[in-house]
């Protein structure tokens, strides 16, 4: 979220490294403040009371501090923290790829005030924008273009299925052979993947 966090670590007994740094399972969600009564009831409902702690709030900026016992016993700013975590990443990528490209990447990564992926919608979300593209009770057929090396291509089809499409699996073999003509179909979408190495 590109913000500050204050965490309060007055629940962990014990010594903190082990307790911090440990393979145990586990998750962190934000909650609004008006909603953290609600959430802690709905996660006591499923037996969840024992293991749901408040670990901190949010902050504005670029700061992180651990607190314990009413004393700081970690600060860092969030970019630092970041840059650390990507190092091993960086440096492989200064191997794999352009070495220049790469540092560019990390120095971005550096940027504290870099608001990172921002979704500005231009668009209601609740609004069917399919309706005046599909008409009610009409399927219109697409094809689900496939060959050897394609991926992601029956989530595709079950979008498109979802949305209104009849989607027809079709391989390039079929289209080769004549057992498909495409212009049977008033849709064609080709998935990503690595079909034949992007040859």
């Amino acid at each position: 979220g590109h913000c500050g966090l204050d965490i309060q670590l007055d629940r962990i007994g014990g010594d903190l490294l082990p307790a911090l740094f440990n393979e145990e399972l586990g998750a962190v969600i934000q909650v609004r403040r008006e909603d953290k009564e609600a959430v802690m009831t709905l996660l006591a409902g499923h037996g969840l009371a024992a293991c749901s702690h408040v670990l901190g709030t949010v902050r504005e900026g670029d700061l992180i501090t651990l607190q314990r016992g009413g004393q700081e016993v970690y600060r860092a700013s969030r970019t630092a923290l970041r840059t650390l975590w990507g190092e091993t990443s960086w440096q492989m990528q200064r191997l794999r790829d352009n070495p220049a490209c790469a540092d560019s990447e990390h120095a971005a990564r550096q940027d504290a005030t870099d608001p990172g992926l921002q979704a500005k919608l231009t668009y209601n979300p609740s609004e069917d924008v399919a309706a005046p593209y599909i008409a009610r009770g009409v399927s219109p057929r697409l094809a689900v273009l496939r060959e050897q090396g394609v991926n992601s291509h029956v989530e595709m089809a079950a979008a498109f299925d979802r949305a209104g499409f009849a989607a027809v699996d079709v391989h390039m073999s079929d289209i080769l052979e004549g057992r498909i003509k495409l212009d049977a179909f008033q849709s064609l979408v080709a998935c990503g993947g690595f079909s034949y190495g992007d040859v």
